[in-house]
């Protein structure tokens, strides 16, 4: 049994599962690690809300089921 180049692994990869390889990627510089885990506050604050308003009618509903049941 011969050992695979990566080229080659990647070529099968890409052929059964329609992958490309992944390129190897550079170290991130502290600058860039401090960019990427930066929390924008106001926007997780609206998704929240908008999560909370499209389930609340579901929770309701499963509250009420459990209540009966007691």
């Amino acid at each position: 049994m011969t050992k695979k180049t990566s080229q080659e692994q990647g070529d099968f990869e890409a052929f059964m599962f329609g992958r490309q390889p992944r390129a190897k990627q550079k170290e991130e510089t502290s600058e860039e690690k401090q960019a990427d885990t930066s929390f924008d506050f106001i926007d997780t604050t609206e998704t929240l809300m908008q999560t909370y308003r499209q389930l609340s009618p579901y929770i309701k509903e499963l509250s009420a089921l459990f209540k009966k049941t007691k």
